[in-house]
């Protein structure tokens, strides 16, 4: 069995619209991201058709680290997109639960403390969405 520890999710266009808003409005979006399954599935079945090809049984999908947007002000922006970016993970895993894993970002902002944002959602990820591991930045 071939497993890539390291990959991540490939996100759908609806998400980047949704990260335009928050970041645009400050964490005060419009609407909160309705992403439909078949544009969910047309990005998981994408990463399925490359695992295939290259012969990859399961992967572990995480957030891409450089989007995780450590840095933008107000901390509730990388609070929303963590939550986004999870949620989005936990529904390609629900699809093809023989394909993936989830791995969480955890919304780490400067100058705060984990047990602010990032331990409950680690906690959430793992106690709700059933993720494996998660990612944890040096240098938010």
């Amino acid at each position: 069995m071939i497993i890539d520890s390291h990959a991540h999710i490939v996100m759908p266009p609806e998400s980047f619209r949704f990260m335009a808003e928050l970041v645009g409005g400050r964490a005060n979006p419009h609407t909160t991201p309705n992403i439909p399954d078949a544009s969910v599935r047309k990005v998981a079945e994408e990463l399925v058709r490359t695992m295939d090809s290259v012969g990859t049984d399961i992967q572990f999908l995480s957030p891409r680290p450089y989007l995780q947007m450590h840095s933008v002000k107000p901390a509730k922006v990388t609070e929303l997109w963590s939550r986004h970016c999870n949620d989005l993970i936990a529904r390609v895993v629900a699809m093809f639960p023989d394909r993936f894993r989830g791995v969480a970002g955890l919304p780490q902002y400067m100058d705060e403390a984990l047990e602010v944002r990032a331990i409950p959602e680690l906690k959430r990820c793992v106690n709700e969405l059933g993720f494996i591991g998660c990612l944890i930045k040096p240098d938010p």
